[in-house]
């Protein structure tokens, strides 16, 4: 994983699309969190626009002068975004993205969440959420005890891919692949 970004705003496709191999300073209008994800070790990712926390509990991947955050699926890895410090509120539009790259698995992996997994799949954290890649290769949201699927596309084929997450409270919560 790797370029996650969290707007305070719900972004248009164009406005992704436009963006999403921009490296930012992190001063942009709107933007609220920016993890590069470039520190290459180490278990926090330096946040370009303020000072929200992430988390990394997965080992670095430095390819070609790039950094990105390695996962391995038979180990609990994740990004975690401390959710006292980033909270997205029920009036509050958003826009989360980030690039990843995915392979086959048997088991679900966690992509980025704000909290304590299990108060996401429980319900008992209202405003907690999560990213996941499941086994067939597609990317559920979970939020507030229940899934949905954010993707109908598999995206397990070890390539890079832009996920983008847009809520919009006064139409609904779209995804781009």
């Amino acid at each position: 994983i790797d370029e996650v970004r969290v707007w305070n705003s719900a972004r248009s496709i164009s406005d992704v699309a436009a963006n999403m191999s921009v490296l930012l300073s992190g001063s942009q209008l709107g933007l609220v969190a920016y993890w590069p994800c470039n520190e290459g070790s180490g278990t926090l990712a330096t946040d370009r626009a303020g000072s929200h926390s992430l988390t990394v509990t997965a080992p670095w991947e430095i390819a070609l002068q790039n950094h990105a955050v390695t996962f391995d699926a038979t180990k609990q890895q994740s990004l975690s975004i401390n959710a006292r410090q980033l909270d997205i509120s029920k009036e509050q539009n958003a826009t989360i993205e980030f690039w990843f790259k995915a392979a086959a698995q048997t088991t679900r992996a966690c992509l980025l969440y704000n909290g304590v997994v299990d108060s996401i799949a429980n319900g008992a954290n209202p405003k907690a959420f999560g990213l996941f890649v499941e086994p067939t290769g597609k990317i559920t949201l979970s939020a507030g005890g229940s899934t949905q699927n954010a993707t109908l596309t598999s995206v397990n084929d070890n390539a890079w891919h832009h996920f983008a997450l847009v809520i919009d409270r006064l139409s609904n919560a779209r995804t781009y692949l």
